[in-house]
């Protein structure tokens, strides 16, 4: 295994201790992007309230 995979290897261990440590490993798909959408839909309400996007937000073309 080359040390690309190594590391993302390691991030995926990382990132699955983290989702148990927070409870949330079990999470379906439905839920996950139910989530993404609700922080999606909160974004667009701070950047609508204040006129501009938030700092470090991804801006679209």
């Amino acid at each position: 295994m080359d040390e690309s995979a190594k590391r993302a290897l390691e991030a995926m261990k990382a990132i699955s201790r983290r989702a148990e440590e927070l409870g949330i490993a079990d999470m379906t798909l439905d839920e996950i992007n139910a989530e993404i959408a609700e922080a999606r839909k909160e974004k667009k309400a701070r950047e609508s309230s204040n006129g501009s996007p938030v700092k470090g937000s991804c801006q679209r073309s």
